[in-house]
This record gives structure tokens, sequence and C-alpha cells, in this order.
């Protein structure tokens, strides 16, 4: 692969691959990974080729950070990514461009997240009540084998449907399951992932073959996702009371009677459904990661459980006040966390004007990536990082350690608004399992099922699994 000769003045240097296509050839099965191991040559800000741009790519924790959170007017922008824009029209909180819209959008939301303005219940309460419901669905299968990544998928999307429409649902709702089905109709196998991620690194190729089909398949899924999003919202409305704000969508609706600027029709539906999708895909995919190393490592389960019983015992309800007495499952979540990445990269960023980071020169409209896996498999930072160890997180004296480069949800302002929700359904329902249940592996499988198989989409979640869960 052929160098960049340096056009311009102090850009970060780095590998430029063929005419047209730039490095994509190299990268279709692990970019994340392939662009760390160029750094080792380029150092941590690094330049490559995507097609016809020069994209940054920020490969540690200290150059995301300087850029990202110390320079935020700078590095918070977002390119025009076609892949999305054919359904989104550059519109919701995670493709709109750095401005008052979106600003009057993060604090919106940031506002709801805390609780603000929605009624009495919280976000923990909402995910205590689901998690009670997941305990009861998964004791109902009486030991069987079961797939339970599925129940988690529901479990989170329900947590967050209460969060947005005041109430969580029956499984077996009409309307939330007409919603579920959407969000989970596409097919993320590998290929199919990997060819949407290759569009959205080089749009030309939504016009090839095979590309151009998975693109129609990707597309009339957001049509379809967006529907029925459009029809529950537009039902919602039928029954809003201004005296009685029942979650996000109604108070989306007030801001709406007030006149509030950049509020319409088209940004709330794009909104909720960035929510509910980023949400529920992220939080119910790393539990499903913390199920698989409970089956690999089985003496993590124990000491979970050991930790669990002495701290709370087997009926306190489990709440986020927890955390403070429980070390290891902390370290635990922490790992899970660092050792399979959800998101190995961050949405991508764009200068909103010249910058420099690092000794180097970015112009103002250049994409700018954080390597959020680079970021947690550094050698220099972390020991053998490629083996799920918890205890690096506990210190001498038996206490955890909080680790400001375990970055899952981002940084800066563009960081992922949802990660309360998912902090809270983590923690709270991976307590609550592992305190009622243990879990094994399917006892026909001839052999463990991989822990390191998930799809390569936008986000890496855990290929479906059979398990037993035994009541303690």
């Amino acid at each position: 692969m052929s160098f960049f000769s340096q056009s311009r003045p102090g850009f970060p240097p780095g590998r430029k691959g063929l005419p047209l296509v730039g490095v994509i050839p190299w990268v279709g099965g692990g970019p994340a990974q392939k662009i760390f191991e160029w750094s080792k040559e380029y150092g941590p800000i690094m330049s490559v080729r995507m097609g016809s741009q020069d994209w940054v790519v920020l490969n540690d924790y200290d150059s995301m950070h300087q850029g990202f959170v110390e320079q935020p007017t700078k590095f918070s922008g977002r390119p025009l990514i076609p892949l999305l824009n054919q359904y989104n029209k550059s519109l919701g909180l995670g493709s709109v461009d750095y401005g008052d819209s979106f600003k009057a959008y993060r604090s919106f939301g940031e506002k709801i997240l805390r609780g603000s303005g929605i009624g009495a219940k919280t976000i923990e309460d909402r995910v205590m009540k689901e998690t009670e419901h997941l305990v009861e669905v998964i004791r109902a299968q009486e030991g069987k084998a079961f797939v339970l990544l599925f129940l988690l998928d529901k479990a989170v999307a329900n947590c967050i449907w209460s969060l947005q429409f005041g109430a969580r649902s029956d499984y077996e709702d009409p309307s939330f399951n007409r919603m579920f089905s959407a969000l989970t109709k596409r097919d993320d196998s590998n290929f199919a992932g990997t060819a949407i991620g290759l569009m959205g690194l080089l749009p030309c190729l939504m016009s090839f073959p095979f590309f151009s089909s998975v693109n129609e398949e990707f597309l009339e899924y957001y049509k379809h996702l967006l529907g029925v999003f459009t029809d529950i919202i537009a039902e919602h409305k039928k029954t809003f009371d201004k005296s009685n704000i029942r979650g996000f969508v109604d108070a989306y609706f007030v801001e709406q009677e007030k006149g509030t600027k950049h509020f319409t029709e088209e940004e709330l539906i794009q909104y909720s459904l960035e929510l509910f999708k980023a949400g529920t895909q992220t939080a119910a995919g790393m539990l499903g990661w913390g199920l698989l190393c409970m089956i690999h490592y089985p003496e993590t389960q124990t000491k979970l459980r050991e930790e669990i019983n002495q701290a709370i015992g087997r009926s306190a309800p489990v709440s986020m006040s927890c955390k403070s007495s429980m070390p290891y499952t902390n370290a635990f979540i922490q790992e899970l966390m660092r050792y399979r990445t959800m998101v190995p990269f961050t949405v991508p960023h764009k200068t909103s004007e010249d910058a420099e980071l690092g000794g180097f020169n970015i112009p103002k409209g250049v994409t700018v990536m954080g390597n959020i896996w680079a970021v947690h498999n550094d050698p220099n930072v972390w020991e053998e990082p490629n083996k799920f160890k918890p205890e690096r997180f506990i210190n001498k004296n038996g206490d955890f350690v909080q680790s400001n480069r375990v970055i899952p949800f981002g940084l800066g302002p563009r960081d992922c608004l949802g990660y309360q929700v998912a902090q809270s359904a983590i923690f709270i329902m991976l307590v609550a399992m592992v305190r009622r249940f243990e879990f094994f592996p399917d006892p026909e499988a001839t052999e463990l099922p991989p822990n390191d198989a998930g799809a390569k989409g936008n986000f890496y979640i855990p290929s479906p699994f059979n398990l037993v869960a035994k009541e303690i």
C-alpha cells in the first residue's frame, strides 16, 4: 500500500491505498483493528483515505480527549453520511450538525433522561420494574435451554418504551410487538453488516451489484421502522394531556406547543427512533456478552453471586445505590465494556473550523473518528488486553478502580445520550439475574458458544446462543 504525499502542510501522516477506494479494501473485516495496527507506524493521530476523502482517526485516549472534550466546538460537527441521509435527512440528534439545533435537542434529552418533567418515575424505577418481569419470564423457562438474548432485547426495549411513552407494555402487546418486530427485522449477519459498514465509508458502493440490493433492504427496513414510529407517535398524541406528562414524547409535544424552535414532528420521529434503537442494542448486547463471559469463565459467575448475596441478599430490591458495596460486580461490568467494545468507532465527527491537535493541522470540514476499540485494547495501557480479567480494576485493598480509559459511550458533547439508561439496565438486570439463576451452556451443544462471534455492523452484538438458567 502506498503512503500519502503530504499536499497539506502539517496534516497527519497515514495510508493512501488505491485510487477511488483508498484503504477500504484493507479494512472491511475489522477496520478498528486494522487502523490501530497502522497507528503503531504513524502514531495515534493518523490519516486514512476513505474513497476520495482523507479522514483523521484518533487511536488513543489522550488525542480523543484533547479533541472531543477540550476543543468541543471545533470537533463536534457531523459530516453528511449518504447511507444514513437516505432515510434520516440529517434529522435527529445523532445526525444533525453541531449548532443551535444540536444544542437544543441535546439539552432536552439530558433533562428528560435525568427524569425531569416526565412524572415521578425515574429511569431507575422503570428498569427495576422491568427487571422483575424479566426474572419471572426466565423462571418460566423451567431450566430448559433457550435464547435469553431475545428476552434481553425485549426487556431493555421495554425500559426505553416506558421512558418514551410513559408505561411498560406486555411483551405480547400489539403496538409493542409491532415496534419490536420492526426493530429486529433486519438480518444483521456479518456479511450484510460488513457491506453496510463499507457503504457508510464509500457511498459510491451503494449503486454496485450486491451492495445495491443490501442497500435497498437497509432502506426498506428503516422506512418500515420510521412508519411504525410515525403511527405510534400519532396514536399517542391523541391522548396527550399537558397536565399529565407521561414520558419523552409528551415532553416533546410540550416544547412544540410552546413554539420552541427546531422541535418539529419529523425531528421527534427520528430522535425517538435513535434513542430506542441505540439504547436497546447497546444494553441488551452488553448483557449478552456478559452471559457469554460467565459461561466461558464460570469462576466470575461464582464471584459475582457471592458478592451479590453478601451485599444485598436474595430479597432486597436491586438499585443503583447497591453499586458502592459491590466492587467485583463493578469491575466485571467495566471489564466487559472494555473487552467487548460494542461500538468500535465513535460516530463520525467533523471539524467545524480549522483546528490543531497533537501538533498537526486539521482543516475545517475534515471527518474525524475516535477508535474506541484501540483505546480499549492498547497494550501500553492494558496488560494482556485480549484476556477477560475483571481483577484488573480491583486494587490491593479490594476496592473498585474506575478507569477513564474505558469509554464505551464515547467522549465530549457527542457521547451517547442514552448512557444512563444503558448503565442502569446493565447493572440492575445483571445483578438480578445472577442472584436468582445459575447459567450453564446448552447441555445438548457439543461445544461452548463462541464469545467473540457477533454482527459487525454499527454495533458489535453477540450472535444468538442457547443457555440454561437454573433457578437457585
